[in-house]
Formats: structure tokens, C-alpha cells, sequence
């Protein structure tokens, strides 16, 4: 195995472990304490002014707001899938 492709497979494997790290800050901060991502854009803010949706690498997180009952909740998925397919 030449040097280059070595070289090559190191980093890919670092970006991945960056990647699996911040997904698990993120939904760390996001399902067990209520606070907003840390590494995500936020990519759009909706009408009722709380609820948000926010990219990161490779996944999105939407802030669902009830106005109802007035609770929050934290939707967290892969940019592919739906809200609705949680993780």
C-alpha cells in the first residue's frame, strides 16, 4: 500500500470520528439537557418564534415547540430522512 493511500485513509477515518463526535455533543446537549446544538447552523427559524431547524455534518435537528401545552421537544435525524424518523 502506497504512502499517498495510507495517508488518504487516515484522514477519511479522522473526519469520521469528528463527525460521530459532534453528532454525540450535539444530541447529547439536545435530549438530555434541552439546550441548542453547539455544532450546527441554524437554518431556519419558524412563526412561533421558538421553533427551529439546524444542520450539522450529516444530520439535522428541528426544535418542535407546542404551543398547546407550551413543552419543547428535540427532533433529531439523518439529512435524508423525515422528522419523524427520530433518532
Amino acid at each position: 500500500m502506497g504512502k499517498g493511500r495510507r495517508a488518504k485513509r487516515i484522514a477519511a477515518g479522522i473526519v469520521i470520528v469528528l463527525i460521530f463526535c459532534f453528532f454525540s455533543v450535539d444530541s447529547v446537549r439536545v435530549k438530555l439537557y434541552g439546550l441548542p446544538p453547539i455544532f450546527c447552523i441554524k437554518a431556519a427559524e419558524y412563526s412561533d418564534g421558538i421553533s427551529a431547524s439546524y444542520y450539522g455534518a450529516g444530520y439535522k435537528i428541528m426544535r418542535d415547540y407546542n404551543v398547546s401545552d407550551g413543552s419543547e421537544c428535540y427532533h433529531i435525524t439523518l439529512w435524508l430522512l423525515p422528522y419523524s424518523v427520530s433518532l
